[in-house]
């Protein structure tokens, strides 16, 4: 079984804020952590979309940004 994380994590994409589907260690690596997720609906198509990270309540860094076409 994937080892998952055990604080629950949350991925905002744009303003729109959604449970991860996976949070955990990556299979086959050591201390790897992957976070899937969906780029929720309604989420505004651009080059530098916000992505923040939250985990037990507590938000990463503002300054990531991802392409969404």
């Amino acid at each position: 079984p994937l080892a998952s994380a055990t604080a629950p994590v949350t991925v905002t994409i744009g303003n729109q804020t959604t449970p991860a589907i996976f949070a955990g260690l990556t299979p086959g690596e050591v201390g790897l952590y992957q976070i899937n997720e969906t780029i929720p609906a309604g989420v505004t198509p651009g080059d530098q979309v916000p992505v923040v990270i939250s985990a037990g309540g507590i938000s990463g860094s503002a300054k990531v940004t991802m392409s969404v076409r």
